[in-house]
């Protein structure tokens, strides 16, 4: 079974991804596990062209000095 893990910033694990397959055969042993479908949010899709066009705009008033420069890990933290 090939998993992946993955990890954040600092290579602390935060997840890890199993084969769709490898999950089929889990929940058919599991029957319990099927009730979580639905529980987590989907993924969903993100419009490229807005971000680019909300960048875009950030840039602007950052030159025109109405909004401090981020780095780009400022833009993940609160």
């Amino acid at each position: 079974m090939a998993l992946q893990y993955l990890s954040d910033t600092y290579g602390k694990p935060t997840a890890v991804v199993i084969p769709i397959n490898v999950w089929e055969v889990i929940t058919e042993k599991y029957q319990d596990l099927k009730k979580l479908d639905g529980v987590f949010p989907q993924h969903r899709e993100i419009e490229p062209l807005d971000n680019i066009e909300k960048s875009f705009k950030e840039m602007q008033r950052v030159k025109k000095g109405k909004l401090l420069k981020k780095t780009f890990v400022d833009s993940f933290q609160k």
